[in-house]
Formats: structure tokens, sequence, C-alpha cells
């Protein structure tokens, strides 16, 4: 499995200047540091249909996961049983479903959910909630395509 990643390594400074959780207050869990992909990829090192590539990126200030594997056309029920691998490894920020392709599957982590400290907090800055790009996978079970 090829890993990139691009999660921006978190700053030791409580006073410098960052983007992410970070400046808005929130203290990153250690699996979201710099060098995590690496540990999400160990997660699915024995996923079926095998995962060809794993990228941590950030945009938009969230952080993001793009799955994408080696096989034909994925079924939906790999979106569920990948993001409960990559889910455990990532708590407290919360994992949020957000595309399902062909061959790839696309999740961003709620770093502030809903309820926690800190959110809706002005120090977030103009950026949208994560949850305008993904829902749980919670909410992805309770609904009318849990079927999957």
């Amino acid at each position: 499995m090829e890993v990139i990643d691009d999660w921006p390594q978190a700053r030791t400074d409580p006073g410098a200047a960052s983007t992410g959780a970070a400046s808005r207050g929130v203290a990153r869990p250690a699996a979201l540091a710099h060098g995590a992909a690496v540990s999400l990829a160990a997660a699915l090192s024995r996923f079926d249909p095998p995962v060809l590539t794993l990228h941590c990126y950030e945009d938009v200030g969230l952080r993001w996961i793009a799955l994408t594997f080696d096989s034909t056309v994925i079924a939906p029920s790999v979106v569920l049983r990948a993001g409960d691998g990559l889910a455990r490894l990532l708590t407290p920020a919360v994992l949020r479903f957000s595309s399902l392709r062909p061959r790839a599957v696309v999740y961003l982590l709620d770093e502030i959910p809903a309820g926690a400290a800190g959110a809706g907090d002005p120090a977030a800055g103009d950026r949208l909630p994560a949850s305008r790009y993904g829902i749980t996978l919670k909410e992805l079970r309770a609904s009318r395509v849990a079927g999957w």
C-alpha cells in the first residue's frame, strides 16, 4: 500500500500561528499527529479488497483521508467497514463519510464535533463545519442505504 502523508506537523509552541485544530484551541489527539498515516495504513493492511493508496491531506481547514482500492468497482459496504477500521484510531475526532467513487472512498475528520468543547467557537475562523462535507458513520448506518 502506498501511503501519502500530507497532514502538517503539529506545532509544539502554543503561541505559534498555525492552521487546523491547534489554532482553534483544540488539542489534537495523538492519532492525528504527523506520521499518523502509517498507523492508519497498518489498520487497513489486511483489508479486503486491498487498499492501493491511503492519502492523508488537509484542505479547507479539515483533515481528509482518501482510500483507493486495488480491485474492480468496490461495493458500498466498503465505506462502513474501512471507516470502522480507521475510526478506532482517530478518537476523539469523528470520522465522516464524504464520497464514494467506483474505486475510492473519501472521509474527513471532524476534530470539533457538535457538543464538544470549542464547537461553534469563533476561533474556528470562517471555515465551514465538517458536517457540511460529510456524515458520520452512525448516520450512514441509520440511513435508508444501511443495507449496503
